[in-house]
């Protein structure tokens, strides 16, 4: 049930928070903008698990806004971290493994 309603909700938060994203990737580096992303997804799963009773289905939604907006903190860091790292020839390189990754990472957990 979660998985079907996280597509949507990320989409419709992308374009109003990654502005927002952006300046705070540009003004508190990398390392705090990945623990930013990391804190609020551990929140945003968290509400979900309290809405495990079904009467509780909205608390599910609050959850999933939050995991929504935290993605937009994790998505941007491939290509920023693959420009810093690695040369002007790996970049792509890099750059694609990155994002494979988070790909391949977010198919096996919905499996789950």
């Amino acid at each position: 049930m979660f998985y079907y309603c996280g597509y949507p909700s990320f989409c419709c938060y992308y374009g109003n928070f990654c502005t927002i994203c952006l300046h705070h990737f540009a003004s508190q580096g990398l390392r705090v903008t990945l623990l930013s992303g990391a804190a609020i997804m551990t929140a945003g799963s968290w509400v979900k698990v309290l809405s495990a009773p079904p009467d509780h289905f909205y608390v599910a939604f609050i959850g999933q806004a939050l995991v929504g907006i935290a993605q937009i903190f994790i998505l941007g860091v491939p290509a920023r971290l693959a420009a810093v790292w690695f040369g002007s020839r790996q970049v792509s390189t890099a750059c694609a493994l990155g994002v494979f990754g988070n790909q391949v990472s977010v198919g096996c957990t919905a499996q789950i």
